[in-house]
């Protein structure tokens, strides 16, 4: 079941984004907050422009999908801009996906956005990423480098 998150959920949303946070070289070297993990959960629960979706499954949160609505920077465009975006390893490959993204179309439409925008925030995602954006419509438009400094 896909639905909105609650604060009776934040444990195990929390918990999630630790998991995704793990399998991230990239973000894991530089430590988890869990003060603000949990702000940002409370901000995502409380404001009515940002969404956060959870799937549940047998009492277990197995994927999450928090975005929020924004002017563009150089436009008058109002997008709705994917944050996060995690199905549990052990998930994938079944419809929760799939799901997740027809929930965020949903709500780009319903606050009357003119386009969507969501990206791979961590490496190591298996090659089918590609495949399920294009499936959907979507238009590959860049990519995200890191270095070091």
């Amino acid at each position: 079941m896909i639905r909105q998150a609650t604060q009776d959920d934040k444990e195990r949303v929390m918990n999630l984004g630790w998991l995704m946070w793990k399998q991230s070289t990239v973000y894991e070297k530089f430590g988890w907050s869990w003060d603000k993990v949990s702000n940002m959960f409370d901000r995502y629960c409380q404001q009515p422009e940002k969404l956060m979706l959870v799937v549940e499954k047998d009492d277990n949160i197995i994927g999450m999908l928090l975005a929020n609505t924004h002017s563009q920077f150089y436009t008058n465009a109002k997008v709705a801009s994917q944050q996060i975006f995690f199905i549990h390893p052990l998930h994938r490959g079944g419809s929760a996906a799939l799901r997740l993204m027809k929930k965020f179309e949903s709500f780009g439409r319903h606050n009357d956005c003119d386009f969507l925008n969501f990206s791979q925030s961590v490496q190591g995602v298996d090659d089918r990423w590609d495949k399920f954006c294009k499936n959907l419509g979507y238009t590959h438009v860049g990519n995200t480098y890191f270095k070091d400094l």
